[in-house]
């Protein structure tokens, strides 16, 4: 019996014990999830954990799932995870060209407003930054060896003062880098064979869709649509003519929602250290949101600069030196003609010897004098031009407008109109006068 009673007793105690375990383990558990939903609505990581954790997604992709779950719902805001695969592959394609990524280093409040002032320069600074993305941090990826171009990853901080992702920058990185992208789908689509069938439909899409792309940049009341189309035609012949050109191989310099700039090879030929000959295309968000292409392809100036033409035929070149010609000039005057009259000078700059024709006139340096044979050898250095009669090479004439300059030579602008021919043997270059309508009123062409 007193076994028995034990039994019973043993039996009633493990049994109240399995019911406080129980009622213990039903307590726990309801604070256990009460604990993980306060870890979800309040801890916050941070911001070199929050860095951390993106940089890793932008080292290795396959991170991105992980970093994404560790990010408290919080800190993400409405960032999404495809929004995020975005601009973490972005990240990536800037990084790469550095190799791996070691570590990183926030900046300080002082150099994050230096930084912002110069990448968003184009909508305002800092100051803009702050009014469309609020308060920003900054961290600077850091490699094996410095870089010429630096990465940098940018996040914002809440009311708090928590580092949180910020839904606005990324998506206007996103958007700036899709512009570039769709530009140079369109630059791409051009290269097809003329004997494609679409040809002639796809080339007129493709100039048409980078004229809509690039007409923004240009101020209408400055560059007419002709000019904008001679830019498109140039880009157009430059990338697609030119199969040496690959977009693809393009190098990004630089990338913020308000600026992208990426380096261009222009050939394939290496200059003599091993140095790739690139050229800078650079898209640049405005204060009213849109964008503006600047491409700035090289500005090949050919030699008809150097030319006087009289209609259709070309008649002499500034720069070109003549021998043991008479001081008559009489093999000169077998091709200009007579002229209207004749002069000689002398100034700070040498002996000089004028011939003027109808809104022309011509400067030959005096470089030898034989007085006994009457001979000179000269150096024609100096052309004027004032009135319509006589042209240069690319069909300018007194009387033409700056568009036409712009036509024949499109990106001459970007040079501040720098209208110099460099031949084996002689340097020219082209200056003119214009009125306030953009009136050309004299052309000098000089030897420098």
């Amino acid at each position: 019996m007193k076994c028995a009673g034990r039994k019973r007793s043993i039996i009633i105690r493990v049994t109240g014990m399995m019911m406080i375990t129980i009622m213990l383990m039903s307590i726990c558990s309801c604070n256990i999830k009460n604990r993980i939903r306060e870890i979800r609505a309040d801890e916050y990581i941070s911001a070199p954990e929050l860095v951390r954790l993106l940089i890793s997604a932008v080292d290795d992709e396959d991170e991105l799932s992980d970093a994404y779950a560790q990010i408290p719902e919080q800190q993400r805001g409405d960032v999404s995870y495809s929004y995020l695969k975005e601009y973490t592959d972005i990240l990536r394609e800037l990084s790469e060209p550095n190799g791996e990524i070691k570590s990183f280093r926030l900046l300080g409040e002082y150099e994050t407003e230096i930084l912002l002032d110069d990448c968003l320069s184009s909508i305002g600074g800092a100051e803009a930054g702050t009014e469309l993305y609020g308060k920003l941090g900054c961290a600077e990826l850091l490699f094996d060896e410095e870089t010429d171009n630096p990465v940098y990853l940018f996040f914002a901080y809440d009311k708090d003062d928590h580092a949180v992702l910020s839904s606005e920058w990324i998506s206007d990185v996103i958007g700036i880098y899709s512009y570039a992208g769709h530009y140079f789908k369109l630059l791409e689509d051009g290269k097809i064979d003329e004997d494609e069938e679409g040809y002639e439909e796809r080339r007129a899409a493709s100039l048409e869709g980078i004229y809509t792309l690039l007409r923004p940049a240009y101020d209408p009341a400055e560059y007419s649509d002709a000019v904008v189309y001679a830019k498109v035609q140039a880009l157009f012949d430059y990338y697609v003519g030119d199969s040496k050109n690959d977009l693809l191989e393009y190098e990004i310099l630089s990338l913020s929602p308000a600026e992208y700039e990426v380096a261009v090879p222009d050939k394939t030929d290496l200059l003599p250290d091993g140095e790739i000959v690139t050229h800078s295309l650079t898209i640049a968000r405005d204060t009213d949101g849109g964008y503006r292409i600047y491409d700035k392809i090289p500005q090949v100036i050919d030699a008809s600069l150097s030319w006087v033409y009289e209609g259709d035929a070309r008649r002499i070149r500034c720069g070109m030196s003549y021998n043991d010609v008479s001081q008559e000039m009489t093999s000169i005057k077998r091709t200009m003609g007579n002229p209207m009259y004749t002069s000689r000078i002398t100034n700070e700059r040498g002996n000089f010897y004028l011939m003027y024709y109808s809104g022309l006139c011509l400067w030959f340096r005096i470089v030898e004098e034989d007085t006994a044979a009457n001979t000179w050898s000269v150096q024609l250095v100096e052309v004027k031009l004032y009135g319509d009669t006589y042209s240069v090479g690319i069909g300018l004439v007194v009387g033409s407008t700056t568009d036409d300059i712009l036509i024949k030579y499109p990106f001459i602008d970007d040079s501040d109109y720098d209208l110099t021919y460099e031949g084996s043997d002689t340097k020219v270059s082209l200056t003119y006068d214009s009125d306030e309508n953009g009136t050309i009123t004299e052309i000098r062409l000089d030897v420098v």
